[in-house]
């Protein structure tokens, strides 16, 4: 159990988890595909058929996708405002004046 929060503890300081969800995921195979489309539709705030669209524009990138669902942006734009928040989604999403 210790070794458990240590470990999510990790994650959420190094942005690997976003709202509880863990936002880094490398969606290679079908089955994580789908989980990474259900991150985009909850976060992101669209459907599965805009979750689907925004995963594949975004090069298969969950948090890439989730900025452009997010914010409306396209992907540089979305890329561009993962690195001025050190790739951390809840300063972009959450706290956009930072």
């Amino acid at each position: 159990m210790i070794l458990n929060m240590l470990s999510t503890a990790s994650m959420v300081k190094l942005g690997k988890v976003f709202q509880n969800l863990m936002v880094d995921v490398k969606p290679k195979n079908q089955k994580l595909i789908q989980r990474a489309q259900k991150i985009i539709m909850k976060v992101g705030e669209v459907d599965m058929e805009n979750a689907s669209k925004i995963l594949q524009e975004s090069g298969n990138d969950v948090k890439v996708s989730i900025v452009m669902a997010k914010l409306g942006c396209g992907v540089e734009m979305a890329q561009k405002s993962l690195i001025d928040s050190e790739g951390y989604l809840n300063r972009l999403i959450e706290n956009p004046q930072n």
